[in-house]
């Protein structure tokens, strides 16, 4: 149908991170939900799952980011919000009992790597849409996850 958005995938994923102790979105939680909204913009889904519990402080990831991306325009009837997972692997469980299909994770570049495998064990098809925060920032995440790697 002409004017119809095509639906890429069932699910946009956003990923949380951390909360200021304001209770505001931290730079690399902003670029998160921008990104995800991004996408929501572009048609590629019609629902976008907000995930992340209170990890840093009392604040719930999920619920700051499900608020910034209603002041960005996304409706409330199109957020999903999942506030109880506190990794990454929590993410993808606590997000597969709530859609199935196809998802496309949100999440900075440094993090999509192990997110993407992470998120295939329980999805049959996941799409990963990165997005890169500053020189500094990348530096921090990417060593973060190194040290992830060696832990595990």
């Amino acid at each position: 149908m002409e004017g119809a958005s095509i639906l890429s995938v069932d699910a946009i994923v956003v990923l949380g991170c951390a909360v200021r102790p304001d209770g505001t979105p931290s730079p690399a939680l902003e670029r998160r939900i921008r990104g995800g909204v991004e996408l929501f913009r572009q048609g590629r889904a019609g629902v976008i799952v907000m995930t992340g519990g209170a990890v840093a402080n009392v604040h719930v990831e999920a619920h700051v980011m499900a608020d910034f991306a209603h002041k960005l325009g996304v409706p409330r009837a199109a957020l999903i919000v999942e506030d109880r997972a506190r990794t990454t692997q929590e993410n993808a469980e606590r997000t597969r009992g709530l859609v199935e299909g196809r998802v496309t994770v949100v999440s900075d570049d440094w993090h999509l790597p192990r997110a993407a495998r992470i998120f295939r064990e329980h999805f049959d098809c996941v799409e990963v849409h990165a997005v890169r925060g500053g020189r500094r920032s990348r530096a921090k995440g990417f060593l973060r996850e190194a040290l992830i790697r060696i832990v595990q």
